[in-house]
């Protein structure tokens, strides 16, 4: 929002990375409307849409430090002082925004140099109220004790002290601006204000004993313009005249800091941002009992877990509608590398899948993560292949359309990528199915990558060691009921279709009983 006020150079520093420009990536990844990432970012930037925070939720980090770097300023904001320094600041300079946003648009002179010189007053209160909340808070993290840092070598540069000193010298000369207009007919006459005694407190104590009940206020509130109009500009004008020293200070000073905000600082507060939507999503969401943690992150592991985890999108939607959201947890050790999620229809394979990808795009965003306690790894990348609708413009098949996709993924994947697949091959035979998914899994095994897989094969699970088997779960009383925990155990989807069965008393006794009567 004031990137076109900032013209003022200072050394570069960032709250989001050490060193180097904070990555920002301007397009989603191909991952995200299959882990559903793109409503978790809309939910995070709700409100703050003018600061374009998305492409810095678009780009993953490239190393361990930078995560930890993110993830200890994530921790210090924890500290409810510098919470509400950082929601100050950001508040602060959203003021000064919205007043530079109005100057803009008035068309005189002086009522545009005035509000200028408003919003420069706020910058520097803005700028000292940051440094001063840090220096007291005394945060422990990179990050802020480097902002803390940078905000005390700016403070007391040459540039700032004289935008501070000249901005509160001027306001004061402004505000001491005292006159009377008096009208007649259709003359204006403007006067200094000459000082005469003010009666209206006598006044009201005397006719104080003749009241018997409040008076009605018959004041009105004058609507506020934007703009003056021609009138209250010509008064403004013969103002500048009678108050020639004020006025010329007034322009003086807006020619020489017409771009008073630093162009660290208008970064700062954007960067600032990045944090605190994120953590008010937090927040909205660990309302209802459900649980963050700051996840182990390794670049090159294979021993990923989490505990308690969910959907963050499906999360923050349930919350709202005030209905329960179920946590899942999983853990791949030694050899494991890939989860195969078997079980009923809706019963949360996919949800859990999108949960998998996710987790391990926000670890790599510095961030906390959906759970009580996780270790995920910094993977190179992340790639999906979900069950999509035909395209009927598209002059290939749907299978023809699956297996192209599935080529490419595998061709690009590494050992060190994240790979979510969710139900392909279902437009053909099951004996095709079957084959074809045996081949992209073998593949998979090849690679040493991460991944889940949800598939009606069940066999796929137990294809090598490094595979293994997670079912979604129904109420063991009611098979009927989905209970949407995905669990470790064998895949068997007979016993499901056994269970229905006998709940409809179906099963080969029951047919067998009922016939032989």
């Amino acid at each position: 929002m004031l990137d076109e006020m900032a013209g003022q150079m200072s050394p570069w520093f960032s709250v989001l990375t050490d060193g180097t420009r904070s990555r920002e990536q301007v397009e989603e990844p191909d991952y995200f409307k299959d882990l559903n990432l793109a409503a978790v970012v809309s939910a995070v930037t709700s409100g703050s849409e003018a600061y374009n925070l998305a492409p810095l939720f678009h780009a993953r980090l490239q190393d361990e430090a930078a995560t930890a770097y993110r993830q200890d300023a994530f921790r210090d904001l924890n500290s409810p002082k510098i919470l509400g320094a950082a929601q100050a600041f950001c508040d602060s300079m959203e003021a000064v925004g919205k007043i530079v946003a109005h100057s803009n648009k008035v068309s005189f002179a002086w009522p545009r140099q005035a509000w200028l010189l408003e919003a420069a007053v706020r910058y520097v209160s803005a700028v000292e109220a940051l440094a001063s909340s840090l220096a007291r808070a005394e945060p422990t993290s990179k990050s802020f004790v480097g902002l803390a840092s940078w905000l005390g070598d700016y403070t007391s540069s040459k540039g700032f002290v004289s935008l501070r000193t000249e901005a509160s010298t001027v306001k004061k000369m402004i505000d001491s601006v005292r006159y009377s207009v008096r009208i007649k007919g259709g003359r204006v006459i403007v006067r200094r204000y000459e000082e005469r005694p003010d009666y209206s407190a006598e006044v009201l104590a005397t006719f104080a004993k003749f009241a018997r009940s409040d008076a009605h206020d018959y004041r009105v509130t004058f609507r506020r313009e934007v703009d003056m109009n021609h009138v209250e500009a010509a008064i403004v004008d013969m103002l500048a005249k009678l108050f020639s020293d004020e006025f010329a200070a007034l322009s003086a000073f807006c020619k020489s800091h017409a771009e008073f905000v630093d162009t660290t600082a208008a970064r700062l507060d954007r960067e600032l941002r990045f944090y605190l939507c994120y953590l008010s999503l937090v927040r909205r969401v660990s309302a209802s009992g459900l649980k963050f943690c700051y996840p182990s992150v390794q670049a090159g592991s294979k021993a990923v877990h989490a505990t308690d985890t969910f959907d963050l999108a499906l999360a923050a939607q349930l919350v709202q509608q005030s209905k329960p959201v179920v946590t899942n947890s999983f853990d791949l050790s030694g050899v494991e590398r890939v989860i195969v999620v078997s079980g009923p229809n809706q019963g949360g394979k996919t949800t859990f899948a999108r949960t998998f990808g996710q987790l391990h795009h926000l670890a790599s965003l510095g961030c906390p993560v959906p759970g009580s306690s996780a270790s995920l790894a910094l993977c190179d990348n992340i790639y999906t292949h979900f069950e999509r609708e035909e395209d009927l413009s598209n002059l290939t098949g749907k299978l023809e359309d699956d297996l192209i996709r599935a080529r490419d993924l595998l061709l690009k994947a590494t050992g060190s990528s994240v790979v979510v697949i969710n139900e392909i091959f279902s437009s053909t035979t099951f004996e095709d199915a079957r084959w074809l998914s045996r081949k992209v899994m073998e593949k998979l095994v090849r690679l040493d990558a991460l991944a889940v897989v949800v598939s009606f094969i069940d066999e796929l699970s137990e294809l090598a060691p490094s595979t293994i088997s997670m079912v979604s779960t129904v109420d063991p009383d009611d098979p009927a009921v989905r209970t949407f925990k995905v669990e470790r155990q064998k895949a068997d989807g007979k016993a499901y279709a056994y269970a229905l069965a006998g709940r409809h008393r179906l099963r080969y006794s029951d047919l067998i009983g009922r016939l032989s009567k």
